[in-house]
C-alpha cells in the first residue's frame, strides 16, 4: 500500500509521443481571499475528440495522479459532466466519470479561455514498467485537458 500522505518527490509524466502542450494559467489568492496575486503556470495535455488517445509510461511501484479539466465549461453544471477511459498496458482498468464547474482562477494561455475546476483520480502502479492510455469517454465538442503526477516515497 502506498502512502499518499508522504511524498519525497513529486513529478509531471510526459506523454511518449511528445504531445503538444498547453499552458493554464491560474492565479492565486492571498489568505484575506480578497485580492488575487501571483500566477501559477502549469502544462496540460488536450483531448480533442473520443478517438483521441494520450499514451504514458510509469515505472512502479508508485502512485500516479490523473488531473482533469474541461475547457470552456458551461455556465449549466449538469452540462460539465465528462468521463475518461483508461487502460493499464492495453488492460481496461477503469471509466471515471467527472462533472466540473467553471473556474474563476484559471485559464488557457494561448486564448484566454476559461475552463473548469480540477478534477483527479488516483492509480496504484504496481511494480515494473507499465502503459497507461488515456481516452475521453464520450463525444463532448468540449476538448479535456490532462496532466499525469507521479508520487514517489
Amino acid at each position: 500500500k502506498i502512502n499518499r500522505k508522504k511524498y519525497s518527490t513529486v513529478k509531471s509524466v510526459r506523454t511518449i509521443n511528445r504531445e503538444t502542450r498547453y499552458i493554464i494559467d491560474t492565479k492565486t489568492r492571498d489568505e484575506n481571499k480578497e485580492l488575487e496575486s501571483t500566477k501559477v503556470s502549469s502544462y496540460w495535455y488536450k483531448l480533442n475528440r473520443s478517438n483521441d488517445e494520450l499514451q504514458f509510461e510509469v515505472e512502479g511501484p508508485t502512485s500516479i495522479r490523473i488531473f482533469t479539466r474541461l475547457s470552456s465549461p458551461s455556465t449549466i453544471q449538469k452540462d460539465n459532466s465528462y468521463n475518461l477511459f483508461i487502460k493499464e498496458n492495453g488492460l481496461d482498468i477503469g471509466t471515471f466519470y467527472f462533472n466540473s464547474e467553471i473556474s474563476s482562477l484559471s485559464s488557457l494561455r494561448s486564448s484566454g479561455r476559461k475552463v473548469g475546476k480540477w478534477r483527479t483520480c488516483w492509480i496504484n502502479v504496481p511494480k515494473g514498467k507499465h502503459y497507461y492510455t488515456i481516452r475521453s469517454g464520450g463525444l463532448k465538442k468540449n476538448p479535456i485537458y490532462i496532466k499525469v503526477k507521479q508520487y514517489d516515497k
